[in-house]
């Protein structure tokens, strides 16, 4: 029964991180990428779209640090 268990929260895990897909820039809709720029002046952010949200990873006074748009 623990191996079960085990096994569907490995399982759960992986397909919660899956969900996450990295993105260019380029496919970044702009009021979004304007957004981040007002509140981040001169950051340079990683994009990763998450279910319908944009997730901008970044360093924030060195640590990382994310929002979603």
């Amino acid at each position: 029964m623990k191996k079960l268990v085990g096994i569907f929260l490995a399982i759960a895990c992986v397909g919660s991180v899956a969900k996450a897909q990295k993105l260019s820039i380029n496919k970044v809709l702009v009021a979004v990428k304007t957004a981040f720029a007002k509140l981040h002046p001169n950051m340079k952010a990683d994009w990763e779209m998450e279910n319908k949200d944009y997730e901008a990873g970044f360093l924030a006074n060195g640590k990382k640090t994310t929002e979603v748009y």
